[in-house]
């Protein structure tokens, strides 16, 4: 059901566009609704409106809390509270930004399973990285200021 509602939240163009466009309480209670709709025909069951928010802002809620301390430093680090599919499915959702001209913008901590790689095997996995970080930020600036330019 996890998996599902985040499918549909950023990947069902109908719900995306109702969400994000929704301003006022009335327009954000409809949208929620819709999602609602729309979830509970895709899981054939039914679920309300109420439901459907509160989920999708505790997993926020959770994805952030835990996000917040495995970046706290320390010599006693904290076991994660929740599983590691579920923490897979709410990091890929939740820590990818978009940029300006659409570049989708990463997270610059490196996965464990990166970690226990050789580093010969990181540069062949991926030839962004080896670029140098001044490079990076030259690139991503130039196409922000071709796509304002556009």
């Amino acid at each position: 059901m996890v998996a599902e509602l985040l499918r549909l939240r950023f990947h069902d163009d109908q719900v995306k566009r109702r969400l994000e466009a929704a301003d006022t309480n009335v327009k954000k209670a409809l949208a929620w609704q819709l999602f609602a709709n729309v979830l509970s025909q895709s899981l054939g069951m039914v679920i309300q409106q109420e439901q459907v928010s509160s989920k999708y802002r505790k997993l926020k809620c959770v994805y952030r809390k835990e996000r917040r301390e495995t970046t706290q430093t320390g010599n006693n680090p904290r076991e994660r509270e929740i599983d590691e599919e579920l923490w897979t499915i709410l990091h890929d959702v939740f820590s990818p930004h978009e940029g300006i001209s659409g570049e989708v913008l990463f997270d610059s901590q490196l996965e464990e399973n990166e970690e226990d790689a050789t580093p010969a095997e990181n540069t062949e996995a991926s030839p962004a990285k080896s670029k140098q970080p001044i490079v990076q930020l030259a690139s991503a600036m130039q196409s922000g200021l071709e796509a304002i330019a556009a």
